[in-house]
């Protein structure tokens, strides 16, 4: 992951409805693996569902597919002193893993977005806000890591 391996290029990181992956292989990574790889290998794509309608799926199952490349280890991520912000929806298939990230290094301040899905939570002006009051709260941090002076 590039956050642990070059920390001192960032000033702060959000993750939205997704955390970081220290362990891979589980029957649910397998099965998604296996019917990302179909998706990619057939020759007539899927139709388009409306919730993902004008999304690159082509784009996704590739991201989906990588993800067991990014496994990185609890020390590692335990070591970071950069701000983290977690934003995930109420219910959004994610959240019990983002509960688990953020109940595993404390540091990370958590946002549940109510009534949100994994599609609809950044949608939610909470979504943007949040980000908004992150940024702006870590303002100095970032000032100091950039050497330059940030207005209001």
């Amino acid at each position: 992951m590039v956050l642990t391996e070059n920390e001192s290029q960032f000033i702060s990181a959000v993750f939205g409805g997704g955390s970081a992956i220290w362990e891979w292989g589980s029957a649910r990574d397998l099965l998604n693996q296996h019917s990302y790889e179909r998706f990619l290998n057939t020759s007539r794509r899927q139709v388009l569902s409306s919730s993902v309608e004008g999304q690159d799926l082509i784009a996704l199952a590739n991201l989906r597919l990588g993800e067991k490349q990014v496994v990185v280890s609890k020390q590692s991520l335990s070591n970071l002193s950069i701000p983290i912000l977690a934003i995930v929806g109420s219910i959004d298939p994610a959240l019990e893993a983002v509960e688990n990230f953020t109940s595993t290094f404390p540091a990370i301040e958590l946002i549940v977005i109510d009534g949100g899905t994994h599609l609809s939570a950044p949608e939610h002006l909470e979504f943007l806000e949040s980000i908004q009051r992150f940024f702006a709260k870590n303002q100095e941090n970032s000032a100091r890591y950039s050497g330059a002076i940030v207005s209001k």
